[in-house]
């Protein structure tokens, strides 16, 4: 009991457990969301994308699934969902490949962005260990919820879901690709 109570107060004898709350409290507080705004308003520019186009593109696809428009304070969509969109503008992917389906929600996205594209997406397998270990996705009702919005969001013919670990993608899929999008092996090296 001594001694946990001794480690458990030993962390703010030293500098540096100070220096990490000061140095957090300051990015905080000198974040300036409009700089940040200009700076990837400027990054799209100089990799040739239309910000303002790709946000109106992506908050069609949006709507046509039912989903609100794109906000990046809303979560894990972020600016990855507008860079798609940006990509998608380009014309350019006849054949995608998404490492790292989750449950479907991008994928349905970029089948709804790149109208003309057949898509191959993978995830880890139902009996993987890691699949049901992360995400909220343990126990029969988590599992069977997922499973059930994993379904509804892949039910496109051009998407083709495979149920495999990435490490083993060279075996199952032979084919190129346009435009490899990659969003899994979050815990890499497993």
């Amino acid at each position: 009991m001594i001694l946990s109570e001794m480690s458990s107060t030993a962390r703010f004898l030293f500098p540096s457990t100070y220096w990490r709350k000061a140095r957090a409290w300051w990015l905080r507080w000198r974040y300036d969301p409009a700089a940040a705004a200009a700076a990837e308003r400027e990054r799209f520019r100089s990799a040739g994308f239309d910000r303002a186009n790709a946000e109106r593109e992506l908050d069609r696809a949006l709507a046509a699934l039912g989903r609100p428009s794109f906000a990046e304070s809303r979560g894990m969509a972020s600016v990855h969902w507008l860079l798609l969109a940006a990509v998608a503008s380009q014309r350019c992917c006849g054949r995608i490949l998404e490492i790292g389906t989750f449950d479907g929600e991008t994928t349905a996205l970029m089948a709804r962005l790149f109208p003309a594209s057949r898509i191959v997406t993978l995830d880890l397998p139902p009996d993987d260990p890691i699949l049901g270990a992360t995400y909220g996705r343990s126990g029969p009702a988590k599992r069977g919820a997922f499973e059930r919005r994993l379904a509804a969001n892949t039910a496109v013919d051009r998407i083709a879901l495979l149920r495999v670990n990435s490490f083993f993608l060279p075996s199952v899929v032979a084919e190129q690709f346009d435009l490899i999008w990659l969003d899994g092996g979050h815990l890499y090296p497993e």
